[in-house]
């Protein structure tokens, strides 16, 4: 505890933030202290619950403090992965959550979500003050995050709030399940897709429909599930006028080109259309690669 007084002006603050903080958000003053960087801060950077505890009991440590860079003590133990910290600090009936965050405006969410920590995730979903349909400062929400990095078991509780919302997008129209099959997560679309409130047919700002993405990536489970949708049209494009064949044919994605090669030899009344755009997308994509590189990078 003798430690912790004036640990913001202490050195073994100072080497944790040099390891930790970046460069550019500044986090010593003038005479090269980690301001703001309290004794709490350090007890949930570390994981220590009864130190945290005591602090919190004896008024030495409070938890709307931020430090320089502009985390609270509950920012730092949910960035590190501390779950009894975080437990600790939630119980307190003074703390708010929502507010308690993380610089730029990112929710103690999203950091579970992104980094796929189920028992964090679990934690916050247990109070009624969370909003699991807040986003960062680019509108990104915990389940975009989770399910663009496939933490499938983040998805689901997720999805089991009442209150959220499936298909919210981010600053560029990015849906959970657009990143979803960006990222060729199958389960994850499955489960997006049997949600009566998630439209399959919402592109990106560029265009992008989720079964483009997943063509271009060449994640055949995620198209295969795609195109059990009926409501879904194979044929359509971006804004620059490439469509899921036309893509797939270029990057050589031999299955995914199959797959969509006889959904519509099944069900399309313009096949010939189709093959004449397979064909030139092929060629191109062929020749293309007999190309030499290029001495810049390439």
């Amino acid at each position: 505890m003798k430690l912790l007084d004036g640990y913001d002006k202490h050195i073994s603050s100072k080497v944790l933030l040099l390891r930790d903080v970046r460069a550019e958000e500044h986090p010593f003053d003038g005479d090269g202290a980690p301001t703001g960087f309290t004794g709490l801060h350090g007890a949930a950077y570390f994981g220590c619950v009864e130190l945290t505890v005591h602090l919190l009991e004896t008024k030495k440590g409070d938890m709307q403090a931020t430090d320089c860079c502009g985390n609270t003590a509950l920012a730092w133990a949910l960035r590190r992965g501390n779950g009894g910290v975080v437990r600790a600090l939630l119980e307190r009936s003074d703390m708010n959550s929502n507010t308690a965050g993380i610089k730029y405006g990112s929710m103690l969410l999203l950091w579970g979500a992104r980094n796929g920590n189920e028992r964090v995730v679990r934690i916050l979903l247990e109070r009624n003050d969370i909003n699991p349909n807040k986003g960062d400062r680019l509108r990104q929400t915990p389940l975009l995050l989770a399910s663009e990095r496939g933490h499938e078991r983040v998805v689901r509780m997720l999805l089991e709030r009442k209150d959220i919302n499936p298909d919210k997008p981010d600053k560029q129209r990015r849906t959970p399940l657009t990143q979803a099959s960006w990222g060729g997560q199958q389960r994850i679309v499955k489960m997006l897709l049997g949600r009566d409130d998630v439209n399959p047919k919402k592109a990106t700002k560029w265009g992008q429909t989720p079964l483009l993405l997943s063509s271009r990536s060449g994640h055949e489970g995620a198209v295969r599930t795609l195109l059990e949708r009926t409501d879904i049209n194979p044929d359509k494009a971006d804004k620059w006028l490439q469509a899921p064949l036309s893509l797939a044919s270029l990057r050589r994605h031999e299955g995914v080109v199959r797959m969509l090669i006889e959904w519509n030899d099944a069900n399309s009344h313009k096949p010939h259309r189709w093959r004449r755009r397979m064909l030139w997308w092929t060629s191109r994509g062929v020749t293309d690669a007999q190309q030499p590189r290029s001495r810049r990078g390439g």
